[in-house]
């Protein structure tokens, strides 16, 4: 059985939910798994697209997601989308929906008479979900119609969930140096939000080298931060050896309600050896945009790809398109080639 639910949700322009919220789900598409997807419906570059292509009449087309628990503190269901129309026909709808264990619901539907929905770069849709805490669903994206011709394309960018917790601390940044020579002091600045609703008193915030879990350095923080405040916390560290690690930040208190947003992602760090490398880059690509970048979820040319990995290491290089001659000088050598068809 299908139920519509009337709802009231809001179009956001380049804005975000209220600050006193907390992403306790998300899905960004980065590795095309966790979707039952039907034809017309793939997921290409973070991002879980429906094209009018291969045409389709009297279609009924989904992509829906494995069931997942919405914690008992969800409020909030944030797309990020756009919807493109080629004809604004009366005849073709889409739909989101949410499956239940007894009823599928229908949390939005727009006609495509309607027009394009949404910037091209994408916009929030948010729909409030108080009823369906503490309920394993499943999140569904449907079209259906008499023609997909009448599309352009439908882009989902991005799903959260927000929750609303009392005390819930959060690292939301780490920043610094990627690179510091032998004994060098760097210093890496760790940022921590209160997400929580009421004022919290007390908690750590540390870095860790994710290699062995070794601790960084850390600072105790006794004075309260206040509901929708972010503070800045600056950590030092030297190394007497070198090598490559990464580093990751925490924060921790006993009255945290959610530790799901305690960690921060990894930050690549070098510790430079004492000596002078002479790197070579020789791009003999043909500039075809054959490569995947995980990182900015791009396509671009072999040697683009290479020129990303070598500055995020901050590796001094020398870039050329012809091979010099002389390669007497020159301790390590990358060479890109592309994709070449041969006949």
């Amino acid at each position: 059985m299908t139920k519509k639910l009337l709802i009231v949700f809001f179009l956001i322009l380049g804005l975000t939910s209220g600050y006193a919220q907390t992403v306790i789900w998300q899905d960004e598409f980065d590795n095309g798994e966790g979707w039952n997807m039907q034809d017309n419906w793939a997921i290409n570059y973070g991002t879980l697209q429906f094209t009018w292509m291969p045409e389709a009449t009297n279609f009924d087309l989904t992509a829906t997601s494995l069931p997942f628990y919405l914690e008992e503190n969800s409020t909030e269901l944030v797309i990020n989308q756009f919807l493109s129309i080629f004809y604004p026909s009366t005849d073709e709808t889409a739909q989101i929906r949410l499956i239940t264990q007894d009823d599928q619901i229908i949390i939005w539907d727009y006609p495509l008479s309607n027009g394009d929905w949404g910037l091209s770069s994408g916009s929030d849709l948010v729909i409030p979900i108080h009823d369906f805490a503490g309920t394993q669903v499943q999140l569904q994206f449907r079209t259906f119609g008499v023609t997909t011709f009448n599309w352009n394309q439908w882009d989902v960018n991005d799903v959260r969930v927000y929750g609303t917790f009392d005390k819930d601390i959060a690292t939301t940044n780490i920043s610094g140096p990627k690179s510091v020579e032998l004994f060098e002091t760097g210093i890496w600045t760790v940022d921590v939000t209160n997400f929580g609703t009421q004022s919290l008193t007390g908690y750590t915030v540390s870095i860790y080298e994710n290699t062995g879990n070794a601790l960084i350095g850390s600072v105790e923080e006794t004075e309260d931060i206040e509901a929708g405040e972010t503070r800045f916390y600056d950590i030092q560290w030297q190394s007497n050896a070198a090598f490559n690690t990464s580093f990751k930040a925490v924060v921790e208190s006993i009255d945290d309600e959610f530790p799901g947003n305690n960690k921060s992602a990894s930050m690549f760090v070098r510790v430079k050896p004492d000596l002078l490398t002479n790197v070579l880059l020789w791009d003999n690509d043909n500039g075809i945009q054959s490569v995947l970048d995980p990182e900015h979820e791009d396509m671009v040319d072999a040697s683009t790809g290479l020129k990303r990995i070598l500055n995020d290491a901050d590796i001094d290089y020398e870039f050329a398109s012809s091979l010099p001659q002389n390669l007497d000088n020159y301790d390590i050598i990358f060479a890109t080639m592309g994709n070449y068809c041969l006949s």
